[in-house]
């Protein structure tokens, strides 16, 4: 159906279960480019606008390194939540604005948040997680330990409503319980980012190990990850820095089990390798990263370091 935003854009679920991300912004491209045209051609308000293909557009760009990219569709997010103000809008703000933060590192290049009060608590407890993130970031431990309570905070008040809905709707339960889940496996990574702040890195892995068996117990839907940073990867990042390379590895295999051809995966990866001595899989793992990456913006973190790391391709013999 060529005019209906929703059918160029379900093709992408197939390629993001798969990583092919220049498949899925160009799925996610028409689908835009389609609900804008029937914007104009039915004079609707902006709220109607698939602000869901935008999501899945903008990350499908950070994958590709294109953050440029990804940033005008948070800028364009970022004043359709504004001037809509409706639930639906401030929850993909609040989820593209984390996934901005999460993949990037940059926690300056970005509009404020906007009020979640009413916002499922998936999207609420993304925003929390990544402000208190960055707090971390600022030295700033005390606002991160406030992030951490708020989501507690809204994580009991989500388990209530999901004891409520017991006996209501049973689609209407599910979606609680998934919400709570996922404030859950985000909490306790928040907790574990703290304490490895505080320095006590053994405490820090238990808590990350205790998200990624939280993470591992829910259902998985191919598409921008509601645990915005998925857990197996946080995990190794952190074995990764305690030099223990073999235990970050098989975490950054668990990440990529969940999310094919995740690059901030993949690069932990190929670093964990490199330093394990499996060559093979190192200079499959960079071959991947410098494939995915080739439209990549010139001055992305680590760009340069994967084109020196990738194997040069094979030339025909004459």
């Amino acid at each position: 159906a060529p005019a209906a935003a929703h059918a160029q854009h379900m093709i992408s679920h197939i390629y993001v279960a798969l990583g092919y991300w220049d498949e899925t912004v160009e799925a996610n491209e028409k689908s835009f480019a389609v609900s804008e045209d029937r914007l104009r051609r039915k004079g609707r308000p902006i709220y109607d606008r698939s602000h869901h293909a935008l999501h899945w557009l903008e990350y499908g760009y950070l994958q590709q390194g294109r953050y440029r990219d990804a940033l005008r569709t948070m800028g364009l997010m970022d004043d359709d939540a504004k001037a809509s103000g409706t639930e639906d809008n401030l929850w993909y703000h609040a989820m593209m604005r984390a996934g901005w933060l999460v993949e990037t590192g940059r926690w300056k290049d970005l509009p404020p948040a906007l009020p979640t009060d009413g916002v499922s608590l998936s999207a609420a407890a993304a925003g929390i997680f990544t402000q208190g993130w960055s707090s971390l970031l600022a030295g700033d431990r005390p606002g991160a330990e406030k992030a951490l309570a708020e989501m507690r905070e809204r994580s009991r008040s989500a388990a209530e409503k999901a004891k409520e809905a017991e006996a209501g709707s049973s689609d209407n339960s599910r979606n609680l319980s998934s919400d709570f889940h996922t404030a859950d496996v985000l909490a306790k990574e928040l907790e574990g980012l703290i304490a490895w702040d505080a320095g006590d890195r053994d405490r820090s892995i238990d808590l990350l190990r205790a998200a990624t068996a939280a993470e591992d117990a829910m259902p998985y839907e191919y598409g921008p990850p509601v645990v915005v940073k998925p857990s197996h990867e946080l995990l190794g990042e952190k074995l990764y820095d305690l030099g223990r390379y073999e235990d970050a590895w098989t975490q950054f295999a668990a990440s990529l089990d969940r999310g094919p051809r995740r690059v901030l995966s993949l690069l932990g990866k190929a670093r964990a390798a490199d330093r394990l001595g499996k060559s093979d899989d190192a200079a499959e793992t960079w071959k991947t990263l410098a494939e995915i990456w080739k439209k990549a913006d010139p001055d992305l973190p680590a760009l340069e370091e994967v084109r020196k790391m990738a194997p040069e391709p094979k030339r025909a013999a004459l």
